[in-house]
């Protein structure tokens, strides 16, 4: 799904899922797979909104440098711009990217309730270095693992 191999290829649609035991268990019809080439490649810890540019939460402060694509060029962060009162970074890069276009950012930034709105923002894909639940019909969680784990 995240490496938007087989069929989560980007623009993809339609795409059948099927649980562990190999049954259908639903379809995502309601937006195109997105390209995740933005999304760091090593831990999945930041996305590149710029050519120099990538944007994380504050609390991610571990991390000193991104890798995207094939993993053959290492970006290193010269400032992190952390926001003062958001858990938001826009670090900036020592080198512009050259392997995979910035994704693009929308304009709601961090309006309240902006993405509760299902006509405009149908669905949500995600991938990332995050703790992992699966939530089954009942609403029960199940933890998978812990961020960077996988």
């Amino acid at each position: 799904f995240a490496e938007n191999k087989g069929m989560f290829r980007p623009g993809a649609t339609n795409i059948a899922i099927y649980n562990k035991q190999g049954e259908f268990v639903g379809t995502l019809d309601k937006a195109a797979m997105p390209d995740f080439s933005a999304v760091d490649s090593e831990i999945g810890v930041a996305t590149l909104i710029n050519p120099q540019y990538i944007a994380s939460v504050k609390h991610n402060g571990g991390y000193t440098n991104v890798s995207f694509g094939d993993g053959e060029n290492r970006y290193n962060i010269v400032d992190r711009n952390n926001a003062p009162s958001l858990d938001f970074h826009a670090p900036r890069l020592d080198k512009l990217v050259t392997e995979v276009a910035p994704t693009a950012v929308t304009a709601q930034g961090a309006v309240a309730g902006a993405y509760l709105d299902k006509e405009r923002y149908p669905v949500f894909y995600r991938l990332g270095s995050g703790t992992q639940y699966i939530k089954d019909s009942n609403g029960q969680l199940t933890k998978m693992g812990g961020a960077y784990s996988w």
